[in-house]
């Protein structure tokens, strides 16, 4: 609009035929399968305006949002004769209003506050039942429903934090802000009344940047602390019905350092994590639905400690050319996929090493190169589920692979 201010628009299509078939049982015997399908389309649109001037900066804005989605899966129970079809057609409408503005109060010393209000409503059709396979007719005449539900959630989530700059390499931040996650329906229950809450979240963070040597090496360090409350855990009762209920509380803390450095065509990259995270008050439910008190209990897919480090060697080779090695390596510890931290549903620690090199010009608008992922073949999971079927599945990482890649960038 000037020199100062802009206004932007975003306006958003987006549509999806997604279709999911899995062995149910997770064994070699025929005895269940799901055929899940996915029909989706959205659209939105976001107008922000911005204004910087030499001691603000400030955005303002709004956000509407539009979506569709409808699920029709057949859960097939073989030695039984059955299948179970349930249909469901889920709308969301959402708007929201949302500022912020960052102050400098002085050359080393400036204050972010911002704002947003989040409004949603969400609809659900949904039928089915349960009927001889192959056939229109019902197995159990009493199973057919067919009922809507409607569900609306609001939030306000406010944002703030100061920057301070001790030194020229020397940088501090704390924030703390709210967060919120939509609520929604179980759409696999045959029943009414079963939407599941919104999740908010307050999180708190501090942190320290530093650049030394001459900016050839950068050390940041953070602490954080996130108190969650009406964290959504979902939960496979039986094959086909999902349940995603609401955890009382959750509390997440730790403490992340990186560090990186460059000297003589050496580049390298390191972090290392230590989190603290696990549930409040939740009783979780279980395979058959079965219930057990998870407070205390290691959240899912959080490990104690986890690390990554990488070393890239650039050099010349030729007037015009240049060539890299590069290797990456990772590791975490101990990861459960169950809120009971049982010892099944589990992953235990592994490491990763992944190792890549190539040539291109100066320029970098082309490379190529080979590469080797997970070169030690390392066997690990990626998540597990059990409905009360005779195995518990589980979904394996990647395995080592190798190939080559032409890069072209614009």
């Amino acid at each position: 609009m000037n020199d100062t201010t802009t206004l932007n628009s975003l306006t958003a299509y987006r549509q999806s035929d997604n279709r999911f078939f899995v062995d149910a049982d997770g064994t070699e015997l025929r005895l269940g399968a799901n055929d899940l399908r996915d029909l989706q389309h959205q659209v939105s649109e976001e107008v922000t305006l911005v204004r910087r001037t030499a001691k603000l900066a400030w955005i303002g804005g709004a956000f509407l949002f539009d979506e569709q989605v409808r699920g029709p899966v057949l859960i097939t129970l073989y030695d039984a004769g059955t299948q179970s079809r349930p249909d469901s057609t889920q709308t969301a409408r959402a708007w929201a209003l949302f500022g912020q503005a960052t102050y400098e109060v002085s050359d080393r010393i400036s204050l972010t506050g911002g704002l947003r209000y989040t409004d949603e409503a969400k609809d659900l059709a949904n039928t089915g039942g349960l009927y001889r396979l192959g056939t229109s007719n019902l197995a159990v005449p009493m199973s057919f429903y067919d009922f809507v539900d409607r569900a609306t959630y609001d939030a306000w989530t406010p944002k703030i934090s100061i920057q301070a700059r001790a030194t020229r390499d020397t940088f501090f931040y704390a924030s703390a802000a709210r967060g919120f996650k939509s609520g929604g329906f179980n759409a696999s229950w045959p029943a009414p009344g079963r939407p599941y809450n919104p999740e908010f979240a307050w999180s708190l963070e501090g942190g320290l940047k530093q650049t030394m040597a001459g900016g050839r090496v950068r050390v940041n360090t953070a602490v954080f602390y996130t108190s969650l409350q009406d964290l959504q855990v979902q939960a496979l009762i039986r094959p086909g019905l999902l349940d995603i209920s609401n955890a009382a509380s959750a509390k997440i803390k730790g403490v992340e350092v990186e560090a990186s450095a460059s000297v003589r065509g050496i580049h390298l990259n390191a972090s290392l994590s230590r989190l603290d995270a696990a549930y409040g008050a939740y009783v979780a439910v279980g395979a058959g639905g079965v219930t057990r008190d998870a407070a205390g209990n290691r959240l899912n897919n959080a490990p104690e400690w986890s690390g990554s480090a990488s070393a890239v060697y650039e050099f010349a080779i030729g007037g015009a050319g240049t060539a890299f090695v590069r290797g990456d390596v990772s590791r975490q510890s101990r990861i459960f996929f169950s809120p009971f931290n049982d010892a099944i549903e589990t992953q235990k620690a592994y490491g990763l090493l992944h190792l890549r090199a190539g040539v291109g010009p100066r320029h970098r608008r082309w490379e190529i190169a080979v590469y080797a992922r997970n070169v030690a073949n390392t066997e690990y999971l990626t998540g597990t589920s059990t409905g009360g079927a005779p195995a518990i599945v589980g979904r394996p990482g990647e395995p080592r692979q190798w190939g080559t890649q032409f890069t072209i960038r614009q």
